[in-house]
């Protein structure tokens, strides 16, 4: 099952994929990200077929990460169509405190003799 994940915004334009594969001797996680319109980079992950509920979670527990940093759900191949994504938003940050802006005083020097 692949299911693909865009993130739109601030200037950039990425995707990311996750398919797992199961198999007879081994489980595989395949990753895939990138911008799009390109090939992105892919990894592989590989567990033991009795360490199926390990997989699920590493699945469960990437997705969530994604979806709190603003990726959202954009196909799901290999199952039912896609649910709505629940939006995700971060907690605001406080407002930084202002940089201390240091005072330069000028000296004015004057000229006795100019009579300034």
């Amino acid at each position: 099952m692949t299911r693909r994940f865009e993130f739109h915004g601030h200037g950039s334009n990425k995707f990311w994929e996750i398919e797992t594969v199961l198999g007879a001797y081994e489980h595989t996680i395949i990753l895939r990200w990138g911008r799009i319109g390109t090939n992105g980079q892919t990894k592989r992950l590989n567990y033991r077929p009795h360490r199926l509920h390990a997989l699920q979670q590493e699945v469960d527990r990437r997705i969530a990460s994604k979806l709190r940093k603003g990726y959202y759900e954009v196909a799901r191949h290999g199952m039912e169509p896609p649910s709505p994504v629940r939006e995700f938003r971060r907690k605001a940050k406080p407002p930084k405190k202002p940089k201390r802006v240091l005072e330069v005083v000028r000296c004015i020097v004057f000229d006795e003799e100019e009579g300034r």
